[in-house]
């Protein structure tokens, strides 16, 4: 597991992300989670995720108020798969952003925003 911290400076926010993850792994993420706020019928998804150790999956919850959040990419079965993961990840981190920002989803702002975070 590979494990990195983001901070998109323009909007104030923190990102943990896991990647190549395994289930040996789950302990350290659900506390992360807990850290930022995640609880109840998402807390349990993600942790049965989690658990299940299924290839080309993932999860990104976002605590709003606190401008943090912790993305997850599990282990993939090829690059290719990896990279679609790890897309569908940080698209949801883009949305989540956009949403806290009041951002048009549709505006030129939020193409900026997501050169913010793979950037």
């Amino acid at each position: 597991m590979k494990r990195q911290r983001i901070h998109i400076e323009r909007y104030y926010w923190n990102v943990t992300a896991y990647y190549a993850v395994t289930g040996y792994h789950i302990n350290e993420i659900m506390s992360n989670l807990r850290r930022i706020g995640c609880n109840g019928e998402y807390m349990q998804m993600a942790e049965k995720n989690l658990r299940e150790n299924k290839l080309n999956s993932g999860l990104t919850y976002s605590n709003y108020a606190m401008r943090e959040t912790v993305m997850v990419v599990a282990l993939a079965s090829s690059a290719k798969d990896f990279h679609q993961a790890l897309m569908h990840e940080v698209r949801h981190l883009q949305s989540h952003i956009a949403t806290a920002y009041e951002i048009d989803e549709k505006s030129e702002e939020v193409c900026y925003l997501l050169d913010d975070i793979v950037g």
